[in-house]
């Protein structure tokens, strides 16, 4: 390989830098994480507009005056209302921690601290926790994911796939080597356990960029 580096080589995540030099797993860590009950607890039912991607709608109103109306204004933009202050500025309230229904959410995922090159999908890598961050802050503001269809290619070890299973009908987690499929496959069945997942809306498959597409499959003559 380029730069003198062999399949033999150990590599390490910068999620695990600072771990014990001769600890390489494979280590089970747990996520933790609290979601609303109703996205409209996190929004705030009935003060801001939300369109179809989770994006802020401001439809401002103009007076006979042409001037923005003032504070104690709401307005229907057909989803939920918003008010604006006398500058035309969006006012939002807040609600406090004990008026928001809220339910802990659980993922175990087992990973490598470090891995040969061609099995660093068996590590949690830092792109794996923003996605995953991504995907959960989306899923409370925004129904775009709720009943999708997805395809992730290099899944690693599951977990970006594994949380947009809670909202999404069907989740192809896909990635190639025995090793790190077996190891994603268990993830599965460890998340399933600790959360209410439906295992089997989750597939874990293999796929090999290298391999033209479609792949190539037999018929076989009677």
């Amino acid at each position: 390989m380029e730069g003198g580096e062999s399949d033999d080589d150990q590599v390490m995540s910068e999620v695990h830098l600072g771990c014990p030099p001769n600890f390489s797993g494979p280590y089970v860590t747990h996520f933790t994480f609290s979601s609303p009950s109703n996205k409209a607890d996190l929004i705030g039912s009935n003060i801001i507009s939300l369109d179809e991607d989770g994006d802020l709608v401001l439809a401002r109103r103009k007076d006979g005056n042409n001037a923005y109306r003032g504070q104690n204004h709401a307005y229907d933009t057909g989803c939920q209302s918003f008010k604006l202050d006398d500058d035309g500025d969006l006012v939002l309230s807040r609600k406090r921690k004990s008026c928001v229904a809220r339910s802990i959410c659980k993922l175990a995922v087992q990973h490598s601290i470090t891995s040969s090159l061609p099995n660093v999908g068996l590590q949690v890598w830092m792109a794996e926790l923003l996605l995953s961050d991504y995907l959960l802050h989306r899923s409370f503001i925004s129904s775009s994911f709720d009943d999708i269809t997805a395809l992730e290619l290099g899944a690693g070890t599951g977990l970006a796939g594994i949380v947009l299973a809670r909202i999404a009908k069907a989740v192809f987690l896909t990635d190639y080597g025995n090793e790190i499929l077996d190891n994603c496959a268990k993830n599965v069945r460890l998340s399933s356990s600790f959360s209410e997942l439906n295992e089997a809306s989750i597939h874990v498959r293999e796929l090999n960029w290298q391999e033209s597409w479609p792949p190539h499959t037999e018929t076989i003559q009677k």
